[in-house]
């Protein structure tokens, strides 16, 4: 296996650990075993990145993923490494690559002063 493969799936396997952890998993007697959700991973220079399938959040509430208690348990589980989870048209973790390392987020406000704007439309 691919390190940087089985590096994604190490990162996958813990957010999926602490779901269950929480109880967060809802079971399917019929199939045996538990819905799990479903996302695309993107390994960047300093972070992974996991977008979450809209359809298939395994029946967690959106508002589950963006509690900062589950973000904290998750950076337990990765041994350290920051992890939160970004809304901006739909759920992404970001996991810092190394322990202890800051996760960039864009600013909630870029300010914009008239000065900066072209003349020409």
């Amino acid at each position: 296996m691919d390190p940087e493969t089985s590096e994604m799936v190490i990162y996958w396997r813990g957010v999926i650990a602490t779901l269950h952890e929480r109880g967060l998993l809802k079971e399917r007697p019929q199939q045996g075993g538990a819905i799990i959700p479903e996302a695309d991973g993107y390994l960047l220079l300093d972070r992974a990145i996991f977008n979450l399938d809209m359809h298939r959040l395994g029946g967690i509430p959106r508002e589950t993923w963006l509690d900062r208690n589950l973000w904290a348990q998750w950076q337990a589980t990765l041994k350290g490494r920051r992890c939160f989870v970004s809304d901006g048209g739909g759920l992404a973790i970001c996991i810092a690559r190394r322990p202890g390392q800051h996760v960039k987020r864009l600013p909630a406000v870029i300010p914009l002063a008239a000065e900066h704007l072209v003349d020409a439309p």
